[in-house]
């Protein structure tokens, strides 16, 4: 092999190893949910269990949203719930956009089903040990509505501490 072979093959094989590492998943939960006959209810509330170990981590806390090209509103309402291993609960409510103003899905579109992975807080942390759990609620106008087939809830480790 000459020295030409022999660099150009050492630096496929590093690029090769790079492209390994960048690709894989730094999600420490990934959790779907599917909606019922994908018609999202008032009653229906979506639950997620996170437990967690490491209260100096940094999370980045994503929802992904799968629903039909022909959804029937602009924007999807929710009430998120957050519950503490202690027992304390906190309510927000958020509005997801999940078309822009022209009708165009926000998120990825392919054979008439979209997908929008949309950021719920960045750099999250956990000041207790244990279980939270996140807990989801329709609160768009309509109920049940129809159109969404599934949200997944994605925790993501971002290699920094507090």
């Amino acid at each position: 092999m000459t020295k030409i072979s022999l660099h150009i093959t050492l630096f496929i094989s590093v690029l090769a190893i790079f492209s390994i590492i960048a690709c894989q998943d730094t999600f420490v939960y990934k959790e779907r949910k599917e909606i019922p006959n994908n018609s999202w209810a008032y009653s229906d509330s979506l639950e997620y269990r996170i437990s967690v170990t490491d209260t100096s981590a940094l999370y980045n806390l994503y929802a992904e949203f799968e629903y039909a090209d022909t959804f029937p509103v602009q924007n999807l309402y929710l009430k998120l719930f957050t519950t503490f291993p202690g027992g304390k609960r906190v309510e927000r409510m958020r509005s997801f956009d999940l078309f822009d103003n022209l009708g165009n899905p926000a998120g990825k579109r392919s054979g008439g089903r979209c997908t929008l992975r949309t950021m719920l807080q960045n750099n999250v942390y956990f000041n207790e040990k244990g279980d939270y759990k996140i807990t989801m609620e329709q609160f768009t106008r309509t109920s049940p509505l129809p159109g969404i087939s599934g949200v997944t809830l994605l925790l993501e480790d971002t290699g920094k501490k507090r």
